[in-house]
């Protein structure tokens, strides 16, 4: 057989199994339609929440999106951080600044809106945050652990001035662990200052029943959420920015929301227990070396030290080389030192 005449014979079975291929698609007459773009997420099954290992067991404070333990306590060793809160002065500070090689930052609520974060937190229904938190890759999600149940972890987006809630290609209402960056955080509402850094969940304030007992202000407030997550991940100074710790109702927040009269009555109520609540923190905080600095102009939260945003910034990059960065003969082998010995 010719060279010529394999290649025609591979031809013809070539085009025999093309006819075939178009048969049996005419006979199926069945055509699927891709989802959506805004709809594609991933089919991230959502578990049942196990139950959180005792923790003389395996202490630690962070789980994956199936339950199992994360240790990553100590990740961000000696970082500084920048914690952006939601009061109006954010949105007149010049945050661009944060956008600096060596500037971490950390977001909580809906303060994402008007700079974007590596980090960010919540402690209420995580149905009332942007859905551009929830889909950001680059911004990692501490969840409280209890959102791990189907019912509490549903998510919802605005497409115009419509919410409605987001669906995975397979029908099923999108939960906060179909998305990237996902870590849950387990907590407690019993505020006790002594062990409030050690131990081995995330306290949130004080609910009725603890302060009851305890004594101490009843309230419940993801500042106590991000401050106790910044140091777990070892970083060692928090610059609050947006810490007004006062609203009134022409503009109670930095991004585009609104608040009533006696909501703003509330969150000042709030403040006031908070400052006091910070400040019996602080003695356990200065003793391990955790610095909390207020960097917002006109706060009213007196109960930690304050400093110039611009000073925190140059601070908090005072490590970095200097831009742009010399790469020349990086690669040169002749100039790798010599181990120590």
């Amino acid at each position: 057989m010719t060279r010529q005449s394999r290649l025609q014979r591979i031809a013809e079975r070539a085009k025999r199994r093309d006819a075939k291929a178009v048969r049996v698609a005419r006979r199926k007459k069945k055509v699927v339609a891709p989802a959506p773009l805004e709809l594609m997420l991933p089919m991230v099954p959502v578990p049942a929440p196990p139950s959180p290992k005792p923790a003389s067991a395996d202490p630690t404070w962070f789980c994956d999106p199936t339950g199992r333990n994360v240790h990553i306590e100590g990740l961000y060793r000696g970082a500084s951080l920048f914690l952006i809160l939601s009061g109006p002065s954010a949105a007149k500070m010049p945050l661009e600044a944060l956008a600096t090689r060596g500037v971490m930052t950390m977001g909580v609520n809906n303060s994402p809106a008007i700079h974007p974060c590596r980090l960010w937190t919540y402690v209420d229904s995580p149905c009332k945050f942007h859905q551009g938190i929830w889909r950001d890759p680059a911004c990692m999600k501490f969840i409280p652990f209890n959102h791990y149940k189907p019912s509490k972890g549903i998510v919802k987006e605005k497409i115009g001035e419509a919410f409605t809630q987001v669906r995975r290609p397979d029908g099923k209402l999108a939960h906060a662990l179909d998305y990237p960056g996902v870590l849950g955080y387990r907590r407690n509402a019993n505020f006790r200052p002594d062990q409030w850094l050690t131990e081995p969940t995330v306290n949130w304030g004080n609910d009725k029943q603890h302060a009851a007992v305890n004594g101490h202000h009843h309230i419940l407030n993801v500042m106590f959420v991000a401050l106790k997550i910044a140091y777990v991940l070892g970083f060692k100074t928090v610059y609050l920015v947006g810490a007004d710790f006062k609203m009134t109702d022409a503009q109670p927040y930095a991004f585009d929301e609104e608040k009533e009269l006696a909501g703003c009555g509330s969150n000042n109520s709030s403040y006031s227990k908070l400052r006091d609540m910070f400040r019996i923190l602080r003695s356990r905080w200065d003793a391990a070396g955790f610095n909390v600095v207020n960097v917002t102009p006109g706060s009213a939260l007196d109960s930690v030290p304050a400093m110039r945003f611009s000073d925190a910034v140059q601070a908090a990059t005072a490590t970095m080389p200097a831009e742009p960065w010399d790469t020349r003969r990086w690669y040169d082998l002749t100039n790798h030192l010599e181990p120590l010995p």
